[in-house]
């Protein structure tokens, strides 16, 4: 009977190293495990990663098996040094001194709370923030340049696709790169028959696309849904002038019908924003509202004369992409709401300055046959019932002291209260009221508005609304 080898003489067989292997997945428990068996560290947030590393060569995966070796090529080069392992970890982004460069903020409830409340908007993500620096959020506040999200939908992408024959691709495949879908098997398609069955006429641009014909030359073909633009092509010794074309013309159409889109956003955002700030009583906020919505109106204007346009060039390729894709967006109907916006607002402000001015006038007309009254019994009684001819310098100042202060205050006072004043002689020119319905706004002189809320001055007209306290402005200044 043959006896066991020793440990140091057995024979191992080398087995071949697994593809992806697939991630333990931690447990919620109430507390963390403890004893001499278990190590603990700081976790850092980042990407779940798994790094296979045989003979040099280094394969980098998702938690869901994704090949993401291509994404971090400083990290594939300094793996590559390691014996054959594979190593389970998670990604993070420091700075030089060893620092966490961003950390996830998807369960901070109450920053998305607090932000939804106060401006009616989602926060952005602590990576994005990062991204953008040294750019700031608005809601932040502070930077040289602030920015803010006027929509909450997927970023604008532009693809340039080039394959060896572009014909094997199925209708799935194009719809899928077309609407930028979750890729799928070809003999399927990523929405109902019933959705796609215009596609080719709505998101499809084939001018240049023949796909019964190989040898036609024609091997281009267009797609634009939305945000979503892509050109395929057919890879070959032409293919580098289309790359040329895309970059240099179609991403700069894309970069114009896009800052359209966001200009009108912003605008309409401006407008929403000053009317849902906008307390009608209050002085302050009117005249805030005025000048936001001026600024707003101003840009508008600049807007529609500078840079809105409907044709960017004579040729048919770019303004038929021009055309389609501006159609996509729906540029032309958010630019014909917005204009509408600017119209109710223009007529706000115009019949706001008319009430104004026509309260204005009826004031002033209450104040002038007021002021007539007392200068015609002042003049009538100085010139026919006194005689101070023979006083002194002194008498007569104090006589003219005497009757100049009253007049003054009874002037003050009688501004105070011109509203009711008219309101009072509105009433007793009407033919229709009756004599105690004109004692009744004869009685609301003295009192304040506050206290003649709801009493009817008319038959058939709207009651007076509530006014300020007498001394305080009713209405903004402009």
């Amino acid at each position: 009977m043959a006896r066991p080898r020793p440990p140091s003489q057995r024979q191992y067989v080398r087995q071949a190293m697994p593809g992806f292997v697939e991630f333990q997945h931690p447990q919620l428990v109430t507390s963390p495990p403890s004893g001499a068996a278990w190590l603990h560290e700081i976790k850092f947030d980042g990407y779940r990663m798994q790094a296979r590393v045989q003979a040099g060569g280094v394969t980098i995966y998702t938690r869901r098996g994704n090949d993401w070796t291509d994404r971090f090529p400083a990290l594939t080069a300094e793996l590559s040094a390691c014996a054959d392992c594979i190593l389970d970890g998670e990604l993070c982004f420091l700075d030089a001194r060893g620092q966490l460069v961003t950390a996830s903020d998807y369960g901070d409830r109450e920053k998305y709370i607090t932000l939804v409340k106060d401006i009616k908007q989602t926060p952005l993500s602590l990576h994005w923030e990062n991204l953008l620096k040294p750019m700031v959020p608005a809601y932040l506040g502070g930077g040289t340049v602030q920015y803010y999200q006027i929509e909450n939908k997927r970023i604008p992408t532009m693809s340039y696709l080039a394959f060896d024959e572009p014909r094997k691709l199925s209708r799935g495949d194009v719809a899928r790169i077309a609407f930028a879908a979750k890729w799928g098997p070809s003999d399927t398609l990523p929405y109902s028959e019933k959705f796609l069955r215009d596609f080719e006429d709505r998101y499809c641009y084939d001018r240049f696309w023949n796909g019964d014909a190989p040898d036609s030359g024609m091997n281009t073909r267009f797609t634009l849904c939305g945000p979503q633009f892509a050109m395929i092509a057919k890879q070959g010794d032409e293919c580098r002038d289309l790359v040329q074309n895309f970059r240099h013309q179609f991403f700069q159409i894309g970069v114009l019908v896009n800052f359209h889109k966001a200009s009108l956003l912003d605008l309409s955002n401006r407008f929403s924003i000053a009317v849902e700030q906008l307390r009608v009583g209050d002085y302050e906020s009117v005249r805030i509202f005025k000048a936001s919505v001026r600024g707003a109106l101003e840009l508008f204007l600049r807007f529609s004369h500078r840079y809105w346009f409907h044709e960017i060039s004579n040729q048919v390729l770019a303004a038929d992409l021009y055309k389609r894709w501006s159609h996509q967006l729906g540029n032309d109907a958010l630019y014909e709401d917005v204009r509408e916006e600017a119209q109710d607002i223009n007529e706000y402000l115009d019949a706001d300055r008319t009430r104004r001015s026509s309260d204005n006038a009826q004031r002033l007309t209450v104040v002038s046959a007021c002021g007539m009254v007392g200068t015609v019994a002042t003049g009538f009684l100085g010139m026919n019932l006194f005689s101070q001819s023979d006083l002194g310098p002194w008498e007569k100042t104090a006589i003219f002291l005497v009757v100049f202060i009253p007049t003054i205050a009874l002037t003050a006072y009688t501004v105070m209260i011109s509203r009711r004043l008219a309101t009072f002689m509105e009433a007793l020119a009407s033919e229709r009221m009756t004599w105690s319905e004109k004692k009744e706004a004869f009685r609301q002189i003295w009192f304040s508005a506050k206290s003649a809320k709801g009493k009817r001055i008319a038959p058939g007209e709207v009651p007076a609304q509530p006014r300020p306290p007498a001394g305080e402005p009713a209405h903004s200044a402009d």
